[in-house]
């Protein structure tokens, strides 16, 4: 007489994600005393790791990269049932943001992010003293721009901010500057 038995069912989700982490949720298992959590780029085994309740946060993780997650309930070393979750990571936030001011302009640099989804890049500068802000948008191959029109001995706060394709998604790099007569 053979016996066959059913596996468990696993809903797993991805509840949240950013450039380098994500948390990773998922459906109890009757009896599982532990979930063993494998992640994978490329095929290649990135890391394990065994937790006995969910979610948990994967960390360390790449920037605009495709990571497949398993999550695999076992009852001691007994296979339960496992499911999976394939997600790509945020891009990095735009970095390394430079001005070089005028009189009543400045030229904005930055490093730009390398990811086929920026569409834009959003450039918002505004007074510190609580004057109005303004945004130039610049196109997503584009890693400078020139700000003309701008008030002399006036601090301006620089934020660059890329855009993405879908889902649509803002990130953000901060940078205070002086702009000089």
């Amino acid at each position: 007489m053979t016996v066959t038995t059913k596996a468990a069912s696993i809903v797993i989700s991805v509840v949240s994600i950013n450039s380098t982490s994500m948390k990773v949720s998922w459906s109890e298992v009757d009896g599982a005393t532990r979930y063993e959590i494998v992640w994978k780029s490329g095929g290649d085994v990135v890391g394990k790791v065994n937790v006995t309740t969910s979610p948990y946060t994967i960390t360390g993780l790449n920037s605009s990269t495709n990571y497949n997650t398993t999550v695999c309930a076992f009852k001691n070393e007994k296979l339960l049932g496992y499911n999976g979750v394939s997600v790509k990571t945020k891009p990095a936030a735009p970095s390394d943001v430079e001005a070089t001011p005028n009189m009543t302009s400045m030229v904005i640099t930055w490093k730009g992010v390398l990811d086929d989804d920026i569409i834009d890049y959003e450039v918002i500068f505004e007074p510190t003293d609580g004057g109005s802000s303004m945004t130039v948008i610049i196109g997503g191959n584009k890693s400078s721009t020139e700000i003309e029109g701008l008030q002399p001995n006036t601090n301006y706060t620089v934020t660059i901010r890329a855009v993405t394709s879908e889902p649509l998604l803002v990130l953000t790099a901060q940078q205070s500057i002086l702009i000089q007569c």
